[in-house]
């Protein structure tokens, strides 16, 4: 066997880079231009227009509070369904399956509370921005704060991820600069969100909702059409690996405890929460919609429309990720010389897994001695682990290993390998290509290479040691950078082929809804993905956009200069939503360094959600919550998301170091970022609870009235009728989410 040639197939397949952007034939060019082109001059037009009948400043900023709940609900969608969305779920169902699904159902839930007893007091009180809202039933200190904490997250969640999804994809897709398409995506957005203001912003919204979806549909059935349907698929989930596992668990949306994602399903319940209030409820991009409302039913049932339609995203983006996970399984969806394909890196963690043995020899005396080791094995595993003799790892590897060595692969794939060129003298020596080449599915792969690297992988413990003081060896992940260490000639070319030949690639899904355009949709389609795609990030960067205009010139600029004309106003507004997208821009490098888009944003979420909720559910409904106790809640709470946030990144920077070992930074690093959310809400809430009964809310707070005396309040102000009735379809809402989560459990 040529054993430079196999480490080029294992880790030479991504140096071609991303696929030619001549596939995009001129149908598709031709409807992409069309759409960009039409989108920016309707959203243009239609804000010149609103601007020329009214001209205040409101009426850019709220749209003259006309919106009407079908508007509202699916501008709702549109501004929460991003490019993030429609890239990082794609990637979340290839990654771990339906679980990430969860951030979409659990908002159905979240969206009643808004409807039921957020919208009213913003209706109410005839705010104009979410930090006004707090001051009249908090003080100023809260507004300022909510007001510079919403402008810094929807530059960092809302823009920011947004132009990183949308540059990962048109990079996968036509090899340009992700800065450039950042650069030019974010010009075209500024220009008819700066000219236009929200009315703008809410038509173009729900046109490309539409867009959004019809996109997310076509390429959804055509990943179920390749797959043949859902029992193929539940097939090749049953597929075993080396270990005796398989992935039928991803067709779950609810965990168990000890899941390896890290969110059995109480995270879920708990977590959620926390930050689905912030976002839905509390978080000035979103919750602008509601504020343009024309009255206060519209401002309810918009939200519960927005919850209906939040079912879909499970089926049309994190679905089809999961079908393409199965694809790749199968070979059907080929990523070799795509972005997918990290190039230079080489992942060793089975073969060094299976060729190290898990014992020292003071377990196997031990094991001897009760009579459970002979010949060279453990003779009865399960008994070795009962008497703590033999952990689960150890047992985990022992077990791998029999079953790889007792493997034999189907005489009739060995005969097609052999014909084929790729099978020789018992060892595969193309096995990315024969997958590819669909002689195999990947697992069959995996138990060949495997059986091959028990026999001849022999990788010596000094080159890993030089490779690791080289910065270019991952002992957690067994990652290898193996072009980097041939160029510093860390190591030989022998152990770079060793290295190649038995490692296996390491996949970047941030891409691979990219790799699904390209390889799942027939000619003329591309086109009209792409324009999705574009929508997606147009919608949500607009919508940021906006509301960051409007937290700037309403809550801080006027504060200062309150004689300040509308018109003047409105051009404050457009300077600063232009300073937040070069802003946004350069925060692209270090939001990129999150394995996973979608929970990396998360990630973040989760560390500035809580005190933020902690304020507005205490302030809705608890009367004696009080002014002083808010604005130290906001103010200790942020520093405490702040400083949980350094140290769990510390600590898994330097796992193995002193400052990892200490208890709390223990507890930080062990528990998985949905349940920090809530262990941090909980803080919160003590904090304010406690702060409220040491400093009383005085006669301003009691007497704006900003609260429910009962939690039942809100739901006797009387609906349209029928079935028209809030209460009636937030019941409805409740019960369909409930019937799904059933059978998705």
């Amino acid at each position: 066997m040529n054993a430079l040639l196999l480490a080029m197939d294992a880790s030479g397949s991504a140096a071609s880079g991303a696929p030619d952007s001549g596939s995009m034939g001129m149908t598709d060019i031709t409807i992409m231009v069309f759409y960009i082109v039409g989108i920016v001059v309707l959203g243009c037009w239609v804000g010149l227009r609103h601007k020329r009948d009214s001209g205040e400043a409101k009426d850019y900023f709220l749209a003259g509070k006309t919106l009407r709940w079908p508007i509202i609900g699916l501008a709702l969608f549109a501004t929460n369904i991003s490019c993030v969305h429609l890239v990082s779920l794609a990637q979340a169902g290839f990654d771990s399956g339906l679980l990430l699904g969860n951030f979409e159902w659990m908002a159905a839930f979240t969206l009643v509370m808004l409807g039921l007893f957020f919208a009213p007091f913003y209706i109410r009180s005839r705010v104009a921005t979410l930090p006004d809202f707090l001051e009249r039933r908090y003080n100023r200190a809260c507004r300022d704060w909510l007001a510079v904490l919403s402008m810094v997250s929807a530059v960092v969640i809302h823009i920011g991820f947004s132009f990183l999804t949308g540059g990962k994809v048109l990079e996968a897709l036509f090899g340009m600069n992700i800065y450039h398409s950042i650069i030019i995506i974010a010009a075209l957005t500024a220009l008819y969100t700066i000219v236009g203001g929200l009315m703008a912003v809410v038509i173009t919204e729900g046109i490309q909702t539409v867009i959004m979806v019809i996109g997310a549909t076509v390429i959804a059935f055509f990943a179920w059409h390749a797959m043949g349907g859902w029992e193929p698929m539940k097939t090749v989930l049953s597929l075993e690996n080396i270990f005796g596992e398989n992935d039928v668990i991803r067709t779950s949306m609810l965990r168990p405890h000890g899941d390896a994602s890290g969110m059995p399903w109480y995270a879920i319940f708990l977590g959620y929460p926390v930050l689905g209030i912030w976002y839905w409820c509390a978080d000035q991009t979103i919750v602008q919609r509601v504020l343009g409302a024309r009255d206060e039913n519209h401002a309810r049932v918009g939200p519960l429309f927005a919850g209906l339609i939040k079912i879909l995203p499970v089926f049309i983006f994190v679905m089809p990720g999961l079908f393409a996970f199965t694809l790749y399984q199968t070979g059907k969806l080929k990523v070799s010389g795509t972005t997918v394909v990290r190039k230079g890196e080489i992942n060793l963690t089975h073969a060094i897994q299976l060729t190290t043995n898990p014992l020292n020899e003071e377990q196997v005396r031990r094991l001897t001695e009760a009579g459970l080791y002979a010949d060279g094995r453990v003779t009865d595993m399960d008994a070795a682990q009962q008497k703590g003799l033999l952990s689960a790892d150890a047992a985990r590897i022992l077990k791998a290993r029999r079953r790889v060595a007792a493997y034999t692969l189907a005489p009739e794939a060995a005969a097609a390998l052999t014909g084929s060129g790729f099978y020789k003298g018992g060892d595969v020596e193309g096995m990315t290509r024969a997958v590819e080449a669909e002689l195999i599915d990947r697992p069959t792969a995996e138990f060949l290479k495997a059986k091959a690297a028990l026999a001849s992988f022999k990788l010596d413990g000094e080159v890993l040691k030089q490779l690791k003081e080289a910065e270019l060896y991952d002992e957690n992940s067994h990652v290898v950078k193996i072009d980097e260490a041939v160029e510093k000639n860390v190591i030989s070319s022998e152990a770079a082929a060793m290295i190649g030949t038995y490692g296996d690639p390491v996949l970047d899904s941030k891409g691979i809804y990219g790799v699904m355009i390209t390889q799942l949709l027939p000619p003329g389609l591309t086109g009209i993905m792409v324009a999705a795609l574009l929508a997606a990030l147009m919608s949500t960067v607009a919508g940021a956009l906006n509301s960051i205009a409007t937290l700037f010139s309403f809550d801080l600029y006027k504060r200062f200069k309150p004689e300040t004309t509308d018109h003047k106003l409105v051009w404050i507004g457009r300077v600063t939503a232009g300073v937040a997208v070069v802003v946004a821009i350069g925060l692209v490098p270090l939001l990129d360094s999150y394995e996973s888009i979608f929970e990396g944003l998360n990630k973040i979420i989760s560390h500035i959600a809580p005190p933020v909720t902690c304020v507005f559910v205490l302030g809705v409904f608890w009367k004696r919550a009080s002014a002083v106790s808010a604005k130290l809640t906001l103010w200790f709470g942020s520093g405490l998301g702040a400083l949980v946030f350094a140290i769990g990144a510390l600590a898994r920077r330097y796992p193995e170091s002193a400052f990892a070992e200490f208890p709390v930074v223990a507890f930080i690093k062990g528990h998985p970022f949905m349940m920090m959310a809530f262990w941090m809400f909980c803080a919160c809430v003590a904090m304010q609870v406690t702060f409220s009964l040491i400093w009383p809310a005085g006669e301003k707070e009691r007497a704006s009235k900003l609260y429910w005396e009962t939690p039942f309040e809100p739901l006797k102000d009387k609906g349209w009728p029928g079935l028209g009735d809030y209460r009636v379809l937030a019941a409805l809402l409740i019960v369909v989410m409930v019937v799904l989560y059933y059978f998705f459990r």
